[in-house]
């Protein structure tokens, strides 16, 4: 009885208390304790990056606890601190955390921080927190290790809430007044100042710019210089700020080509000499689609309408207004859906074979824009002050040869054009979180094109064809027989019906301009420019169209058809292509 006694009383102490015992949970493991854990004077508990603990009961400690970048403690229970507890951070803008149902501090506590990674000022870190309001912990509780070179040049604040501790940081008047390259001096780092100004002339100087404008990125820009890795870290800043200014300038190539590629393609809507001749007409069409840029897929959803009018016998003058939306994936700028209103004025000049189209349009995207920017594990972004707009010109010259086959009507039209567009993307608030904002930036692009149209009558429109061709030559007797006859057309030639057809265009755009693959992006209140290797453009685009018009009655008929349009040999990053499909109706108003 007297040894069940005490054996039942070693188990009890075993499951309260371990004494006098290290333990050391490497990098990327978990271990797990059942009971309440007590680590005394002489004790040490450590986790390697990444390691986790689990404690099911409280934890007492009165010895030395050491947390590598990402480790975690989880207390089931009650967590009292009253020794010495190490936060290391050995990866960037990543502290480790202990998490209790409650916690609370003796007089012997402290909290050190040895950093030689990357930390990010002004937002706190929380490295203790509570499911219980908090213990009021003590004033100067958390400072840096002694000897930390962090200490010089950033002071780090205490930040206690209901239920949690945790720390912010800023820079010091010492890291103001210096510059980033007067710092590496003083680091014994003047090597790696030169191998960041080999990798970018401006780097220092842009250091200095964040350093001295910006709260949250300006730590971060000094403790990269600080940290172990200091040439990496700064090669990183370096390439986020280039990183984030080519995405945008690659994702404005993207809404460019996505905006423009939303205005219909009017030459096929125009009456050719296969069409009605009715004075006026009207059409409205419902656009359903798909569209990938990159990496980047979008469905489409719209309407067009439009009303032309026929002045003389060889113009035709018209304007038309078009709306676009659809659920999009924008990696950089996070719209979930995009809205685009295009409109514009056409018109065709013919004469004989000879047909002359002009195109004049606008647009704007109706949904602004939200840019992030990354930097080392930290995103923040920023909305934009303004939506993109675009404005184009097209002017398209084809030669309409008309021919017979099997009693059929043909036309087949070979066709030169140019195609000059602008776009201007949205402008960023320079307010904010980001260490700087982008203005708007313009693109201009021009595209000589050429291709063909090619039209097939149906059957039955060729008998009516025939009679309309045979009342005309009656009319034509009549005159030559009576000459005082009035010239005035036959009523039964006034009005010729629409023509059922069906159609195919096809043409490839080659890019006139050529854009150099390196542009100067410039950060905002500075004169300080990066210069950032530009998304090479496509060599052009292939377009193709397959459709066809029933005529219902005089003034009225309905088409279908399928447009498709592709980058032509373009960079992977810069891949685009488009696929819709539209149904319209067109009514006339008068006739002749």
């Amino acid at each position: 009885m007297r040894w069940s006694f005490r054996l039942f009383a070693l188990l009890q102490i075993g499951l309260i208390c371990v004494c006098g015992a290290d333990r050391t949970i490497l990098e990327g493991q978990s271990e797990s304790f059942s009971g309440d854990y007590s680590n005394d004077s002489t004790s040490s508990l450590t986790l390697g990056e990444r390691a986790s603990f689990a404690i099911s009961g409280a934890f007492d400690n009165q010895g030395n606890i050491s947390l590598d970048s990402g480790a975690r403690i989880a207390v089931d229970g009650a967590f009292m601190h009253n020794g010495n507890l190490s936060f290391s951070l050995t990866q960037n803008n990543s502290f480790g955390a202990i998490s209790a149902q409650s916690v609370s501090f003796g007089t012997n506590a402290k909290i050190t921080l040895a950093p030689s990674a990357v930390l990010f000022g002004k937002s706190p870190y929380a490295l203790i927190t509570s499911i219980e309001p908090m213990a009021q912990a003590p004033q100067d509780l958390i400072s840096f290790e002694s000897t930390s070179p962090y200490a010089q040049y950033i002071t780090l604040t205490q930040v206690q809430e209901a239920n949690s501790l945790g720390v912010g940081f800023a820079l010091s008047s010492l890291a103001k007044s210096q510059s980033s390259q007067e710092i590496l001096n003083a680091l014994n780092k003047q090597e790696i100042a030169q191998s960041l100004q080999t990798y970018e002339p401006n780097a220092l100087r842009l250091f200095d710019f964040l350093k001295n404008t910006n709260e949250i990125y300006g730590v971060s820009t000094l403790s990269a210089l600080l940290s172990n890795n200091a040439l990496e870290n700064g090669k990183i800043i370096v390439d986020s700020l280039k990183t984030s200014a080519r995405d945008l300038r690659a994702l404005s190539q993207y809404d460019a080509l996505m905006l423009h590629w939303s205005v219909p393609d009017m030459s096929m809507q125009l009456r050719s000499r296969m069409g009605d001749n009715q004075k006026s007409a009207s059409f409205a069409s419902l656009v359903v689609g798909n569209a990938s840029f990159g990496g980047r897929e979008q469905s489409l959803f719209g309407f067009n309408a439009g009303v032309d009018r026929k002045f003389l016998d060889s113009l035709l003058l018209g304007a038309f207004v078009g709306y676009t939306s659809g659920g999009d994936d924008y990696r950089i700028l996070n719209r979930t859906s995009s809205q685009n209103l295009v409109f514009g004025a056409y018109g065709r000049l013919y004469s004989a074979h000879n047909e002359l189209d002009f195109l004049l349009y606008g647009g704007a995207g109706l949904n602004k824009s939200l840019r992030n920017f990354v930097l080392f594990n930290r995103a923040d972004s920023q909305s934009s002050t303004s939506a993109p707009f675009i404005a184009g010109m097209k002017l398209r010259y084809g030669y309409a040869f008309d021919f017979t086959l099997a009693r059929t009507k043909h036309i087949f039209k070979p066709l030169l054009g140019i195609h000059a567009y602008y776009y201007e993307r949205d402008s960023f608030d320079e307010k904010g979180n980001l260490p700087f904002h982008i203005g708007a930036e313009s693109l201009f692009f021009q595209t000589l094109e050429a291709g063909f149209e090619y039209k097939i009558s149906l059957a039955k429109n060729t008998r009516e064809s025939m009679q309309n061709v045979a009342q005309n030559l009656t009319q034509d007797l009549a005159q030559n027989l009576t000459p005082g006859l009035n010239s005035a057309p036959l009523e039964s030639a006034k009005a010729q019906n629409p023509q059922s057809f069906l159609f195919l265009a096809s043409s490839i755009e080659w890019l006139l301009d050529s854009k150099q693959n390196v542009f100067s992006t410039q950060l905002a209140g500075s004169n300080i420019t990066l210069n950032v290797e530009n998304p090479a453009l496509p060599k052009g685009f292939v377009n193709f169209l397959i459709g066809g018009e029933l005529a219902y009655k005089k003034r009225l008929s309905f088409r279908v058809n399928a447009r498709y349009k592709t980058a032509l040999y373009p960079q992977e990053s810069l891949l685009a292509n488009m696929l819709n499909f539209e149904a319209s109706v067109k009514f006339g108003f008068s006739s002749y």
